[in-house]
């Protein structure tokens, strides 16, 4: 509780001033220090035009093999994205998510936990 002296009511308003404002002051001073510096994500959406032959394993990982477009797109997004996070995105869904370490120039890919909405949306394919 603040009392004021009614000797020195300057200091009792200065203070005052200091606990109302003095926070405010604060808070819109520390915009950046609880930010951390996130990795840019680079997305590759896989066209199902693009999927020449979608197959599921026994051990219920999917592969899908891409058209010479597709393939292409990929080698060209993972060339120029090294060092970066690659989302793949299927029908909408992202389906997997890693660190591009070198161009992918196979048109393969592997997806490891295929979601069930996913092989929903490739079921004309399998």
């Amino acid at each position: 509780m603040v009392t004021i002296n009614p000797r020195q009511p300057g200091f009792a308003l200065i203070g005052l001033a200091f606990i109302l404002f003095m926070p405010l002051a604060v808070a819109q001073d520390q915009t950046g220090v609880f930010t951390e510096a996130r990795p840019e994500i680079v997305t590759f959406a896989v066209k199902l035009a693009d999927i020449r032959k979608a197959e599921v394993s026994d051990t219920g990982e999917l592969y899908l093999l891409l058209n010479s477009k597709g393939r292409d797109r990929l080698g060209e997004i993972t060339r120029k994205h090294l060092s970066k996070t690659l989302q793949i995105v299927i029908g909408g869904h992202a389906v997997s998510s890693f660190t591009v370490v070198t161009e992918l120039d196979s048109g393969v890919l592997r997806i490891s936990d295929p979601g069930v909405a996913l092989l929903k949306s490739l079921e004309p394919l399998l």
